[in-house]
């Protein structure tokens, strides 16, 4: 694969319009196959690659740098993210598969308790 994968989500509040802060959340999961782990995620340590952006801080950018993606097998991928405010904790991307090996790698669902546009 050319390039980094990047997945970025942008957060509304139900009136689709209000930017959803994501301030005070961390973020952690996996990019994983049937038999094994592809990549942690994580937005503490070193070098996070999973980030918040946007003048609301609503969007959330997962990236993982090509040096890493370049060795996948082309597929499909599930991705688990983990979104917690230190009390609740919420699986973002339950059931998503990310698509490696096509031109652009994407992501095929997206399930989550609140408005989600893929950008």
């Amino acid at each position: 694969m050319d390039g980094d994968l990047l997945v970025k989500v942008t957060f509304f509040q139900e009136d689709g319009v209000t930017p959803l802060s994501l301030l005070g959340i961390t973020f952690s999961g996996s990019i994983y196959s049937t038999s094994q782990i592809m990549t942690a995620l994580s937005s503490t340590g070193g070098s996070p690659q999973i980030s918040t952006s946007g003048t609301g801080n609503n969007v959330l950018s997962i990236n993982v740098p090509a040096v890493q993606v370049d060795g996948w097998a082309p597929g499909q991928y599930a991705m688990s993210i983990d979104a917690t405010d230190g009390t609740y904790t919420v699986d973002l991307f339950a059931s998503a598969l990310v698509v490696v090996g096509t031109a652009i790698p994407s992501v095929a669902s997206v399930v989550s308790q609140r408005s989600v546009q893929t950008i």
